[in-house]
């Protein structure tokens, strides 16, 4: 359903969305369990709003983890902030 990319990392399947602030955010496409980010929207532009930890436990939708938590690479895209 959603629009799928390929993380030139690790070549694992992730889907862009967008945070409340606007900025982009790299989610697994794969939900997962562990998860704490909900997509919502526009399948080919969603946004993704974070699950605080107790609604997450109770949380049965779907459920994903953000990609750099799971990309053995995330390093390699990490900018500076400031």
């Amino acid at each position: 359903m959603w629009r799928v990319s390929e993380c030139k990392g690790c070549g694992a399947e992730m889907v862009w969305a967008r945070t409340a602030r606007g900025k982009k955010m790299p989610l697994d496409a794969e939900p997962s369990r562990d998860g704490n980010f909900v997509l919502e929207g526009d399948p080919i532009d969603p946004e993704t709003r974070r699950l605080p930890n107790d609604e997450a436990a109770r949380y049965t939708g779907d459920k994903h983890t953000a990609h750099w938590g799971t990309c053995p690479n995330y390093t390699d895209f990490k900018r500076p902030r400031g």
